[in-house]
């Protein structure tokens, strides 16, 4: 977790460092990728690529993103697609999502037991969906990265998950 936050530090100021000004309208040059750092306060860090795609009105963007997290007693990792949409073509303000995905999980037992004995010899291993839904909001930080911090909640191992990541 160190690391990923020491990672997450240094992708802030070699942004600030940039001193890229933020575009307006008539500047905004399309960009079509997105890459993201985030890390979860519940769901510990993960990474991302995806494309962006401009609306007359509005921005989407379609993610593919990794996670891994670990703690004394499990670990969790897995994939999921993640779609940001935005209602101006900055990718700035307020944004809702959706994502959904699997994780592979070993360690802990299930969210959903059914009884029975939950020693410590009863430890679960398997797959579990990732299915969320949530708002957001984006922060500039030059014509077109952003820090942004997002909140989700939906079928996964944790159940919410408030994030912070950067966005290039």
């Amino acid at each position: 977790m160190k690391k990923v936050l020491f990672l997450f530090i240094n992708l802030f100021l070699i942004q600030l460092i940039s001193g890229n000004e933020i575009a307006n309208d008539a500047e905004l040059k399309e960009k079509t990728y997105n890459a993201n750092l985030s890390v979860g306060l519940v769901n510990g860090g993960s990474i991302g690529y995806g494309k962006i795609k401009y609306r007359e009105k509005s921005t989407t963007e379609f993610t593919i993103n990794l996670h891994y997290h670990t703690c004394h007693y499990f670990y969790n990792t897995g994939v999921y697609s993640q779609t940001n949409v935005f209602r101006n073509k900055q990718r700035t303000g307020f944004f809702y999502l959706v994502a959904g995905g699997f994780d592979y999980t070993k360690g802990e037992t299930p969210l959903f037991s059914y009884g029975g004995s939950t020693d410590d010899t009863d430890k679960y291993e398997g797959f579990f969906p990732n299915i969320t839904a949530g708002l957001g909001y984006s922060f500039p930080i030059n014509k077109h990265d952003s820090w942004r911090i997002y909140w989700d909640i939906g079928l996964k191992k944790s159940i919410s998950n408030l994030n912070f990541s950067v966005n290039l």
